[in-house]
């Protein structure tokens, strides 16, 4: 911990460079309460001498509470595709879906049985706003606030069987998963260039 405050929490880190990953990083993250949520930011600065590919990504998870189950939790979220995952490995394939295909949550509707575990695309379509609400009347969202191209929703189905489908991740991403392959919005931070990501947890009854 670099310092804190009533309300903030400020750490930093610096990525030095090894095998698979010759590059160095410094991380400065940030967790500010705020009047509606939990705010997390995170600035990545490249301190090296060489151009780093840099990709990151936050993995809040929401529990379904009472019900024990999200199958009675309703999901609304916006987007343009998703990308397909390979079944055997469950990494993206980097083919891309049109959402219309396969999931329809543009408007609030309960998760029912569906299985999710899928980067979807941020785009000038897609809702700021990821909102999860349960049958208690609960309503939890993830505001996307800035350098967050994709979201990844995980639906726990397969976890272990005491938790499976007990919660569901949404998680804000700068790129999908493996983004050093398909290449989906791999960032090349140039020396001394830096990138920005941050999102807020809001919760309302």
């Amino acid at each position: 911990m670099t310092r804190e405050s009533s309300s903030d929490v400020y750490l930093e880190a610096e990525l030095f460079p090894k095998d698979g990953y010759p590059f160095s990083l410094k991380l400065e993250l940030a967790y500010s309460i705020t009047s509606t949520g939990l705010k997390t930011t995170l600035r990545v600065i490249n301190v090296g001498e060489d151009i780093a590919p840099y990709g990151a990504g936050f993995h809040p998870y929401f529990s379904a509470g009472a019900t024990n189950c999200i199958d009675n939790l309703e999901l609304a979220f916006l987007s343009n595709f998703h990308l397909e995952n390979d079944e055997s490995t469950l990494t993206p394939r980097g083919v891309a879906i049109s959402d219309d295909t396969k999931f329809s949550f543009n408007k609030k509707q309960t998760i029912s049985s569906t299985k999710i575990n899928h980067s979807f695309k941020v785009s000038s379509g897609f809702n700021q706003q990821i909102q999860i609400s349960n049958p208690e009347g609960r309503i939890f969202e993830v505001k996307l606030i800035e350098g967050i191209e994709w979201i990844h929703i995980y639906t726990l189905d397969f976890a272990s069987m005491d938790v499976a489908r007990t919660a569901i991740a949404i998680e804000p991403m700068t790129c999908p998963g493996d983004s050093f392959n398909n290449g989906y919005n791999l960032i090349l931070l140039k020396p001394l260039e830096s990138h920005v990501i941050s999102f807020e947890i809001a919760m309302s009854d």
